[in-house]
């Protein structure tokens, strides 16, 4: 663990270089999640995002060690005290909500997400691109359905989803925007798979399964703290 975290750190000092006012990191069941705090009202573009993704895989491949990467600029870190603020009215209303059979409704739509991420890699590998592009889709969308659920709201399609993850955790500060821009980006891949015909290859693919893995990892790690 302490090889890739250092690897890690590492690779990002190199990669965003002055632009990088804070890196905090910690440890998690499924490896290590690292929150970069971006210079300004900075955000990651798409070429530095593939890089941040490759550092990842590379990681991955030399230690076995997967790690999540979340992005936030300064002025959103300034604002840390209210984001705490947030996220305890947040739990106390999932707290007061709860029950079981939100439990059991979480835990089944959990499992129903981490099934379609396994299809989504089996898939990949068989070479079955649109299919495994879907799996990966929906594996992030019941991840963000479990937490709709344990916040005491159940949408009541995909569409509805999408925009309440953005208006209660997004939107709110809880949770780092970058996570809707997964969402919406392996939505929009679904809806060319399935309704537009367009034909993904290998690579295209294989993004948009990191782009899933990242999303339920880090849903896994907003559901322990509510």
């Amino acid at each position: 663990m302490n090889e890739a975290y250092n690897a890690y750190r590492g690779g990002v000092s190199q990669l965003l270089g002055d632009s990088l006012v804070d890196l905090v990191m910690w440890r998690d069941e499924g490896g290590l999640v690292g929150v970069l705090v971006l210079d300004g009202d900075a955000d990651l573009d798409t070429q530095t995002r593939r890089a941040l993704s490759e550092l990842e895989t590379s990681i991955l491949q030399e230690t076995g060690v997967h790690v999540l990467t979340l992005a936030m600029p300064k002025g959103e870190a300034e604002k840390r005290k209210k984001r705490i603020a947030l996220m305890g009215g947040v739990r106390q209303k999932a707290y007061r909500g709860r029950n079981d059979y939100q439990a059991r409704r979480m835990k089944v739509l959990i499992d129903r997400a981490e099934k379609n991420l396994t299809a989504a890699e089996t898939l990949t590998d068989k070479g079955l691109y649109n299919i495994a592009v879907s799996s990966a889709y929906y594996s992030a969308y019941l991840a963000a359905k479990a937490l709709l659920v344990m916040a005491g709201d159940e949408p009541p399609d995909a569409r509805r989803c999408l925009d309440m993850f953005m208006d209660k955790f997004v939107r709110t500060g809880l949770v780092p925007r970058e996570l809707s821009t997964s969402l919406i980006m392996l939505r929009d891949a679904h809806t060319e798979a399935e309704f537009r015909l367009r034909k993904f290859g290998k690579h295209e693919a294989q993004e948009l399964l990191l782009e899933s893995k990242k999303f339920l990892r880090a849903a896994r790690t907003i559901l322990e703290g509510m």
